[in-house]
């Protein structure tokens, strides 16, 4: 009998720890998301005056997987810790903060109306977006935030999770570093979202793009010396800018499969291009943003035949330049195709 007890307390007090270590997230001690949504369930359920003047926060990492490229998974780890205390300032007392993702935190806050809780919001990009120094790295990441107010039309907790989510991908969308708060429109620009995803998959799957050449031309003679091409989205007998679908394509990933058809079509089109009868040899320029210059096979397809043999007419023009260092990939392909030939330009400079 006595052993009998020892063996089911000791079963017990293991099975008590593992449910608290369940409820922790073991890098950072943040909440674990399934006990974060147990905390705003009884949250909700506790009475009107306690639940009052509250919001749930969710905090995204900007292009998170570049600081981990450039400085390595432990500068990581460290900036993930320091991201945690510092989301903890803005959760004093009984407030809770929690790791929903691999580079994802949310909170809930106590605050007098939905402008402070924006205002709030804004607080925590910034802070977020504060340098921190870990050994010989200088680690930077701006946050995406979303905030949803806490109010009688927020019936649980995944309800609340879900506005301050769409909220955050909101922020994300008009190009991050900055808060949003959630509205009937934020649902409304994520079904449009939703929508353009689909629309595009469809597309690469049936690689429904084009590129069109834009001439560059010379004021003293007024003949091209150049084209930049232009990737369109074929729509029947419409071709749809790269203006209306690029910005979904770039937050979705999808310029990934984008730009190998582009650069498909590029390889097509080229002989005809260049055989132009121009003042000067013709040259062709076309974009790369960093998630593209990171892809292997479209570096893959610039290295080798036939493109190669074309690398001294091409000019690769970069976009999102300013994030070019954080990508260690994307830095060294922009090099290796320095010196296989290819010029560069920064686009939208």
């Amino acid at each position: 009998l006595i052993m009998l007890f020892l063996l089911l307390w000791q079963l017990n007090r293991i099975l008590r720890s593992t449910a608290r270590a369940a409820d922790l997230d073991e890098l950072t001690g943040a909440l674990s998301r399934t006990a974060f949504v147990h905390v705003i369930a009884e949250h909700l359920r506790a009475p009107a005056s306690i639940r009052a003047g509250s919001g749930v926060v969710w905090v995204d990492l900007d292009q998170f997987r570049l600081v981990n490229a450039a400085a390595g998974a432990a500068a990581g780890d460290a900036f993930l810790r320091e991201c945690y205390a510092r989301l903890c300032a803005f959760a004093p007392g009984t407030d809770v903060v929690a790791r929903i993702g691999g580079d994802e935190f949310a909170l809930i806050t106590r605050v007098q109306n939905r402008a402070d809780l924006l205002e709030r919001g804004m607080q925590i990009s910034e802070s977020v977006s504060r340098p921190l120094e870990v050994a010989d790295a200088r680690i930077m990441a701006a946050a995406s935030v979303g905030c949803a107010w806490i109010d009688d039309s927020v019936d649980s907790a995944e309800e609340a999770l879900r506005r301050a989510f769409a909220a955050m991908q909101s922020a994300k969308e008009s190009g991050g570093d900055t808060a949003q708060i959630y509205s009937p429109e934020v649902d409304a620009r994520a079904e449009t979202e939703l929508q353009w995803r689909h629309r595009l998959a469809l597309a690469i799957r049936e690689e429904s793009f084009v590129n069109a050449y834009q001439p560059i031309i010379d004021t003293a003679s007024g003949r091209p010396v150049a084209v930049e091409a232009l990737i369109r989205l074929v729509d029947g007998e419409r071709l749809i800018a790269a203006g209306e679908f690029i910005a979904q394509a770039e937050a979705s990933g999808q310029i990934i499969g984008v730009g190998r058809i582009g650069l498909q079509r590029l390889i097509t089109d080229l002989p005809a291009l260049l055989a132009a009868k121009t003042v000067v040899p013709l040259r062709v320029s076309f974009n790369l943003s960093v998630l593209q210059l990171a892809d292997p096979v479209v570096i893959g397809m610039l290295l080798k035949p036939p493109l190669q043999n074309w690398s001294t007419r091409v000019i690769v023009e970069v976009t999102e330049s300013f994030e070019l260092s954080a990508s260690t990939t994307a830095h060294d392909n922009l090099l290796r195709l320095v010196r296989a030939g290819y010029r560069t330009a920064i686009d939208d400079f």
